[in-house]
């Protein structure tokens, strides 16, 4: 009750301290010439704007996201783990492709080794004939031997890569990391039979199929591995982009949104920098 207030004693104390606060957070800065406060806030934001563009060009220009590791470190090692991972798959399929082709060569050889057998099974039957003269016969009998000679001929030439195919072949990496299966023809199949013996022509045929049979589910193997291997090459390379590219509408937006910004931002620091005239007035 005793109080005396030093402005309005009309007022209580709570409306001097208010109006006190109004009169701090109504305070203007002081006019000055050497240093533009205004003026220095305008070109730090356009500055920052400018760097938005850069971004946003550089990102348009290259078409990726990441250009620099500055740019998401994190997201490039990622982006660099897929690539290997891509890649490996990438070569993988190759692989796989030249043991398919290896196998196809084994395969091509025991079929037409398989033809020449059945040509030589039908010399055998027709030579139990008693109807044909020696002759006939002998004539028979050399055919025989000229198809089992070029069997095992055949069989000897059938390389791939410079190697033997039957008695060769090894493992193919069929996975991004290495991982891989075994290729092999197996030994080349031993023609024993003779045209007076058709079983033993018969085990032949029964020696060659067996082969062409495990040549047969290698081939399918390997083309399942590639199928696999081709997943694994879209899968990484669609993560790998999904980190690594721009978005290209989403930084043609950012790139007009900092135009336009900087556009205002100029505007703003070419009035800054003439508040420092006001103190002309002044003089």
């Amino acid at each position: 009750p005793n109080r005396v207030y030093p402005l309005d004693t009309s007022l209580p104390p709570q409306a001097l301290q208010a109006r006190g606060g109004e009169r701090e957070e109504g305070k203007t800065m002081p006019i000055t010439v050497n240093t533009n406060v205004y003026s220095l806030a305008a070109q730090r934001n356009i500055t920052r704007t400018q760097g938005k563009m850069a971004t946003a060009i550089q990102r348009l220009s290259s078409g990726m996201r990441i250009n620099m590791a500055k740019d998401d470190a994190a997201g490039l090692v990622m982006a660099q783990y897929m690539e290997g991972q891509a890649r490996g798959a990438e070569v993988a399929q190759r692989t796989i492709a030249d043991g398919q082709s290896y196998l196809q060569v084994a395969d091509n050889t025991l079929r037409q080794s398989n033809d020449m057998l059945q040509r030589m099974r039908e010399l055998a039957v027709q030579y139990t004939s008693g109807l044909y003269s020696a002759n006939q016969k002998t004539a028979m009998s050399t055919e025989f031997t000229a198809l089992k000679s070029e069997i095992t001929a055949s069989l000897t030439r059938a390389t791939f890569n410079g190697s033997a195919v039957f008695g060769g072949g090894g493992n193919v990496a069929v996975g991004p990391n290495g991982e891989t299966i075994s290729v092999v023809a197996g030994a080349a199949p031993s023609i024993t039979g003779t045209i007076s013996s058709i079983t033993a022509i018969d085990v032949d045929l029964n020696t060659i199929g067996t082969a062409l049979a495990n040549i047969g589910s290698t081939q399918s193997r390997l083309e399942k591995a590639a199928s696999v291997a081709s997943a694994i090459e879209e899968a990484q390379w669609a993560s790998y982009g999904r980190v690594m590219d721009a978005d290209m509408a989403r930084e043609t937006a950012r790139l007009t949104s900092a135009q336009v910004v900087q556009q205002a931002g100029a505007a703003a620091l070419a009035q800054a920098n003439g508040i420092p005239q006001i103190a002309l007035g002044l003089l």
